[in-house]
């Protein structure tokens, strides 16, 4: 127990972030991916949490649950309790897709599955407790509006984005959403060379409906592609039925960070600005 106090003292001493439930798989690579970004003090058992738990005072607190098996509500219940003022996030592991029109959770609870670490995770965990201590009478809903608006800056000059998408619609939607974070979108489907220029940035958006070979093979291999090319951008998958194992892939064909079928803006301008 020594041990475990030293632990948990050196790292509350940076940490303004408390992780509690599982961290196992996906959720494993959650947290180290967030922790190598802000420090995050993680309490590994029940009885960490009651002994050190009291003389926290996290500005946020992470819960994460793997699948709807997961001991969840009192988890929740422990955390709502111990620190009221904080703000909470419920992680969802890869067993939880398709909660929210099956198995909704109560709406006080903001909930992000695991592949929305750049674009929901990292954001919530870095905006700092005092912008929404300023709305405590507002709901809870419209106050995960409010905190989830905040953009980045953005830089003044424009600069060129290469996106490679096998949908018309897709494509569409990268045109029109581009522009609004300062980017000009060059497009080319996955058939086609990659073109030369100074990308910062490469979109790669395979729809599996719309993929004449096999679309997991198809994916990897754009993306190795565009790697290959673009070595300096940076290359972000928007797919749109993640698994953590197939992540674990497009990691190690060149992907740099991974969307989901619907994403957070506010989140995704941190990413390219």
């Amino acid at each position: 127990m020594a041990k475990v106090a030293r632990r948990i003292v050196e790292t509350h001493q940076e940490a303004s972030s408390v992780w509690i439930g599982e961290c196992e798989g996906e959720l494993s690579w959650v947290f180290q991916n967030a922790q190598e970004r802000t420090p995050i003090l993680r309490l590994r058992s029940d009885r960490e949490i009651e002994t050190f738990g009291p003389s926290l005072h996290p500005t946020s607190v992470l819960i994460a649950v793997r699948s709807r098996t997961s001991p969840l509500s009192p988890l929740v219940a422990t955390a709502s309790a111990m620190w009221p003022d904080a703000k909470k996030l419920i992680v969802l592991g890869e067993w939880w897709p398709g909660h929210r029109r099956c198995l909704p959770l109560q709406d006080d609870w903001i909930t992000k599955y695991w592949y929305e670490l750049w674009d929901g995770i990292l954001p919530f965990v870095q905006t700092q407790s005092s912008e929404a201590k300023s709305n405590q009478k507002l709901s809870p809903r419209i106050k995960r509006v409010i905190d989830g608006s905040i953009l980045p800056e953005l830089p003044a000059e424009h600069r060129l984005a290469l996106v490679t998408a096998n949908d018309s619609t897709n494509r569409m939607l990268w045109s029109d959403l581009l522009p609004v974070f300062s980017m000009l979108p060059v497009m080319r489907m996955p058939e086609h060379e990659v073109p030369y220029g100074d990308f910062r940035v490469a979109i790669v958006d395979i729809c599996p409906k719309q993929s004449g070979r096999d679309s997991i093979d198809l994916e990897r291999d754009t993306i190795a592609l565009v790697r290959s090319r673009l070595p300096n951008a940076k290359v972000i998958v928007r797919n749109h039925f993640p698994r953590f194992d197939r992540w674990r892939e497009l990691e190690e064909s060149g992907a740099d960070h991974l969307l989901g079928s619907l994403f957070h803006l506010p989140g995704f301008a941190g990413l390219v600005a």
